[in-house]
């Protein structure tokens, strides 16, 4: 980027010296995208240097205009007076001073002509002797990084096919793309009349960060068709269109936007409506305006009008009011369709939520860093800021060196830490404890046992154990009827004669509204061609009371059950002698269970939670919404530690605050009874 480039320059002095807008209020927060939410905690800027807020007006504020002499004009360096006099030639050509009259107005026409011509034009002899006189070391800094480019096996060239309002045809655009095949993709922007290779260092950086890489030649630009340069206005169109072109072959990629100077306004003007597929920009050295930026420059040029007579007869410096106004009426709305005063990057930056970099040179004479105050304080969603000392206009990668480069880093690593946290569906828990049945000397650990189903039957009374290692439920005489033992990872019942149940019972507890399944595998261990057994589960009231085959196989069984009531309900299982065949010669039964499970059913997350209100005070972000009823609302860091945690009512209504000492990204997370947790809401403190 060429330090004088702006074309600007001339039409520069077109330009009333307004008051500066007055900045749009920012709320509180903004939801950057659908459950992503920016806190704005007032915090201070994150620069190198200070701030500077000067402009290029306010210096020359208390400056007048005044007539030079042709010995003055002759002391000037040689280059200074070719700009002289091609000035001069242009504005004789326009008045022809041998066929027409002299007056204000035709002066004022010609400098119009003048201004546009400079300005908005592709070719112009006269802005490459000023660009020559005030030089750029950015083509000399690029040449290793062009070489890197050249040395690349993934690189291909790319073109789009642009509607051009002024001219009425299309123009074929051009672009170089570096194919990392990465999910992301960075889009450069180069600055004003840039040269081709302007932002090589760029390229090989967000490449060597893993970035795919597209580096658009702008319309009227090096290989790119165009006849004018319309300062961002049609530009953000093109830029919006490469980013679709991108899209449709790479479907779902994430986009990163990075422009210089012009190309940072056609950045931040391409976003005010934001494109899906952006996730952030980078604006480096960008202007506010370009009404705002044509007049900061105004004096680079009058100060060469003091030098030509006719011209220097006028005070331009009091006539840019009126100027401006005819730049805009004949030549910018007539010959390029649309107003000078809707080229605004600082209106773009207050409608768009995407996230956002702030970057200038605290020495940028031509686009001064006040224009980063202004566009930061205008700026809405997430945002952050890099001042760089003594880099001047587009030289802040340079000058700043890791300091920039980290910065970038960590503003986009930050971007991407805003996603959501997908739902979670919280595994199966068993709520029976001991389903491999060990025991002590006495009973089972954690179960209850008993000889009926009722729930007032069960106990957790000390059994005797017989010469089997049996634990005895119950006996007749000597016999024992009902017992039960440890077996294959389970238990197995052993029942004498058909009116003697035995059973093992457990409190669990559950919750009104959900639901439970009690499933296991029952199995006929009796030795015998027909007597078999009968296996008996349930829960509370709930009975089954059903027969097994002698085929000795394993039969699933399952209940499902919805709680009516938050309680501790009784899951038991048992067995009985189920069929007695008196030929069996066989009185009892063996009925064998393993893989006891009781879970709750629910594998579905709930709903993201519904933020109602978010208001901050002091620091302090207090967040009101609902979720599921009677559930909880977790607070995470990007960790998943839990910083906090409230319980929503029956109606399902929350409130928790929150602050950024707990971290600058933090996320709401609603977690229903059984453990499984919905898609997260986002909150980034600024």
């Amino acid at each position: 980027m060429k330090k004088i480039l702006s074309g600007l320059l001339l039409t520069v002095l077109l330009l009333n010296v307004a008051t500066p807008t007055v900045l749009a209020s920012t709320s509180d927060y903004v939801e950057v995208e659908k459950g992503v939410y920016w806190i704005n905690s007032k915090g201070t800027a994150d620069n190198m240097g200070k701030i500077s807020g000067r402009s290029m007006v306010e210096s020359n504020e208390g400056e007048k205009f005044e007539k030079k002499s042709p010995e003055e004009r002759a002391a000037l360096p040689k280059e200074e007076q070719e700009i002289i006099a091609s000035i001069e030639q242009y504005i004789n050509g326009q008045v022809n001073l041998k066929g027409r009259s002299i007056t204000g107005d035709t002066i004022e026409d010609a400098m119009v002509s003048l201004a546009f011509d400079f300005g908005f034009k592709r070719n112009n002899l006269l802005f490459d002797m000023i660009a020559g006189l005030n030089g750029s070391n950015e083509a000399v800094d690029s040449d290793e990084y062009t070489a890197w480019y050249n040395s690349l096996t993934n690189t291909s060239e790319r073109t789009l096919t642009v509607f051009d309002e002024p001219t009425g045809k299309n123009l074929r655009l051009y672009s170089r793309y570096i194919d990392n095949s990465s999910s992301k993709t960075v889009i450069l922007h180069t600055g004003y009349r840039a040269p081709q290779n302007g932002m090589m260092r760029a390229a090989k950086f967000f490449s060597d960060n893993g970035y795919n890489v597209l580096q658009p030649d702008t319309r009227s630009h090096n290989v790119s068709e165009g006849e004018y340069i319309t300062f961002g206005y049609y530009e953000k169109n093109d830029l919006n269109q490469w980013i679709d072109q991108e899209v449709a072959q790479k479907p779902g990629q994430e986009v990163v936007l990075y422009g210089n100077s012009m190309g940072a306004a056609t950045t931040m003007m391409s976003q005010a409506t934001p494109h899906p597929n952006v996730k952030a920009y980078i604006e480096d050295c960008g202007y506010s305006s370009l009404e705002q930026q044509l007049r900061d420059t105004l004096h680079l040029l009058t100060k060469y009008f003091e030098y030509i007579p006719i011209v220097n007869l006028t005070d331009w410096y009091a006539k840019e009011g009126a100027l401006i106004q005819k730049l805009n009426e004949q030549k910018i709305k007539p010959v390029l369709k649309f107003d000078l005063y809707e080229v605004s990057p600082f209106e773009a930056v207050k409608t768009s939520g995407v996230p956002k970099l702030f970057i200038h040179g605290e020495a940028d004479w031509f686009i001064p860093p006040v224009a980063l105050n202004l566009l930061y304080a205008n700026a809405i969603g997430y945002k952050e800021q890099l001042i760089v000392p003594n880099a001047g206009h587009a030289e802040a990668f340079g000058v700043g060196g890791d300091v920039y480069t980290q910065k970038v880093l960590s503003f986009l690593e930050s971007v991407y830490s805003m996603k959501s946290k997908m739902p979670v569906v919280a595994p199966d828990t068993n709520l029976l404890n001991n389903t491999s049945f060990d025991f002590t000397n006495t009973n089972f650990n954690g179960w209850e046992t008993s000889t009926t189903f009722e729930n007032t039957g069960f106990t957790n009374k000390a059994l005797a154990r017989n010469s089997y290692g049996e634990f005895v439920f119950k006996n007749s005489g000597k016999k024992d009827v009902v017992t039960a033992a440890k077996y294959n990872d389970g238990i197995r019942f052993y029942a004498r004669y058909g009116y003697n149940d035995g059973l093992v019972g457990q409190n669990v507890p559950v919750v009104a509204g959900e639901t439970y399944e009690l499933s296991f595998n029952g199995k006929n261990e009796t030795a015998a061609a027909f007597t078999r057994g009968n296996i008996l589960y349930g829960i509370d009231s709930i009975k089954k009371d059903e027969g097994l085959s002698n085929n000795s196989n394993n039969v699933k069984k399952t209940l499902l059950y919805t709680a009516d009531e938050t309680k501790e309900a009784k899951v038991k299982v048992g067995g009985k002698l189920g069929y007695y065949a008196w030929y069996d010669l066989t009185d009892y039964a063996h009925i064998a269970v393993n893989k006891l499970n009781f879970v709750n059913t629910d594998r579905t997350p709930p709903q993201g939670l519904i933020i109602h209100s978010i208001s901050t005070n002091n620091g302090i972000c207090t967040v009101q919404g609902t979720g599921e009823r009677n559930s909880k609302v977790l607070l995470e860091n990007q960790l998943g530690e839990q910083k906090a945690i409230v319980e929503t009512d029956n109606k399902g209504n929350f409130s928790l605050s929150l602050s950024k000492d707990l971290g600058t990204t933090l996320h709401l997370i609603n977690m229903d009874i059984k453990g499984n947790k919905s898609q997260s809401n986002v909150f980034v403190f600024q």
